[in-house]
């Protein structure tokens, strides 16, 4: 009987253990669903809008008007769709615009001049994929913030600059720039010269190859031709000695 007594007790501090185990492990639970509960509301959402769902973007803030346009899931230039556009700028930029989070909201403030949002500092106009259309104004600074408002709302926020500083890149910064081989007496198995009517061939072994075209166009006037590649768009200066190389002469 002492032995059945105490494996009794033993059984019933393991389930007052298991009960307090699960106890906490539910209160545990709860907290950190009370805390994201309370963390999301306290975030104060400006815009909400999923980047991907944005499909045209136009703004300036202070380098000239800009403007893209995604058309099929590819961005362009407005002013220009046959630019080269690096597709990671405008979609970095859309899903900033698009989830701006303010700091705080200013209730009771004063005007929108005093903020300077009047005649706003900066612009940003978006439109996404059900046609509505998203207009932000941006004021003056306050230590790391800009003084913002959305439309006509009315409401004035103060949001981190880190959203204007996504849109400051120049149009040469947002190039796709093409990948160029590296190319030596080691790889190079066969060149074709065409120039000005007659071609040349120079074959050394039959292996795997890869092909680049090179097109070379006339000298710049400061000891460089115009060069393109393959089927890009992009015109490149290349000195007149690497030309001479490759040309051979």
């Amino acid at each position: 009987m002492k032995k059945n007594r105490g494996l009794f007790i033993l059984i019933g501090i393991l389930i007052i253990l298991l009960a307090v185990y699960f106890g906490l492990q539910s209160w545990n639970k709860s907290q950190e669903e009370k805390e994201q509960k309370e963390q999301q509301k306290s975030e104060i959402h400006v815009t909400d809008t999923s980047g991907e769902e944005i499909v045209s973007l136009k703004y300036d803030v202070g380098n000239g008007e800009m403007e893209f346009v995604k058309e099929d899931d590819q961005w362009y230039y407005a002013a220009d769709k046959d630019f080269p556009l690096a597709q990671s700028y405008p979609e970095d930029m859309a899903s900033a615009v698009g989830n701006i989070q303010a700091d705080r909201e200013l209730e009771n403030g004063d005007s929108m001049e005093d903020y300077g949002l009047e005649e706003p500092v900066y612009t940003v106009e978006y439109t996404d994929t059900e046609g509505n259309i998203t207009q932000l104004y941006f004021g003056n600074m306050t230590g790391e913030y800009y003084y913002m408002t959305v439309g006509d709302t009315g409401k004035v926020y103060t949001v981190d600059g880190t959203v204007i500083e996504s849109l400051t890149y120049s149009l040469d910064d947002m190039a796709q720039f093409d990948d160029y081989p590296s190319i030596g007496s080691g790889n190079l198995v066969k060149e074709v010269i065409t120039q000005n009517g007659q071609t040349t061939v120079y074959d050394s072994e039959d292996e795997e190859e890869k092909v680049l075209t090179l097109y070379i166009g006339n000298q710049d006037g400061e000891g460089s031709r115009y060069v393109m590649m393959n089927d890009s768009r992009i015109v490149y200066l290349i000195s007149d000695g690497i030309c001479n190389n490759i040309l051979n002469i």
